[in-house]
């Protein structure tokens, strides 16, 4: 199943990007690589590389966030974005030129150091700090993505606490997460209520995708026009 799956990735990435293989490589390459190296991975390889994932995320957002205003780093990356047209607030991409590719790379670590606590790869204070540290960098995103795919994992997170029927530590993770919501969403300025009111003032299903909606639609409708 795998093997058919990028198959059918191969196919679509070179008919969506027109035969442009070299971006096709550049994007297909790191795709093709996991193919090969995931069967060989073993529990312990992937603890290593699910640390080494998350700590070079850390690491590097940090840096990011140190050197944010240098030239250098303007350069290469690109200028960085209001939250919204005439907004005070600047979005923060890390080192990446989208925030959105950015803020997606912290969820994946998030929910990869969450898959670590629950092998007992690393202890209590590893967990929470590299938590919100991933949380934090996310946040300063203002990506409403990476708020609803927070929202969704810390859900799931949560839910999971009471199936495996940890329901002190549940309870105690639900208080937490609700005195966090209580103290970071209220204020003009906090990056999450920016985000709030970036949702709230959607107007319809375009505004609150940005377009992308539109985007899909569009693709949609020309793919089914003519499928051959």
């Amino acid at each position: 199943a795998p093997v058919v799956l990028v198959v059918l990735l191969a196919n679509y990435l070179l008919l969506r990007m027109q035969m442009n293989f070299a971006d096709f490589a550049l994007c297909f390459g790191q795709l093709f690589l996991l193919r090969i190296l995931l069967p060989e991975q073993d529990e312990e390889s992937a603890k290593r590389s699910i640390k080494a994932f998350c700590m070079g995320l850390i690491l590097t957002s940090a840096y990011a966030l140190i050197f944010r205003e240098n030239s250098r780093i303007v350069a290469i990356r690109g200028p960085e974005a209001p939250a919204f047209f005439g907004s005070s607030i600047i979005r923060f991409y890390g080192l990446f030129q989208d925030p959105n590719y950015f803020s997606l790379l912290l969820i994946s670590g998030l929910a990869g150091l969450m898959k670590l606590k629950d092998c007992r790869a690393v202890g209590w204070p590893t967990f929470i700090i590299g938590g919100l540290l991933l949380i934090g960098f996310g946040a300063l995103t203002i990506s409403k993505t990476f708020f609803l795919m927070l929202l969704l994992l810390i859900v799931l997170y949560l839910v999971w606490q009471f199936w495996n029927k940890k329901i002190l530590r549940g309870v105690f993770m639900t208080g937490g997460v609700a005195l966090a919501a209580a103290v970071l969403l209220p204020g003009d300025n906090s990056p999450f209520a920016t985000v709030l009111d970036r949702l709230a003032s959607a107007t319809s299903l375009s505004d609150l995708t940005t377009g992308r909606s539109d985007v899909f639609s569009a693709y949609l409708g020309a793919i089914t026009e003519n499928v051959w």
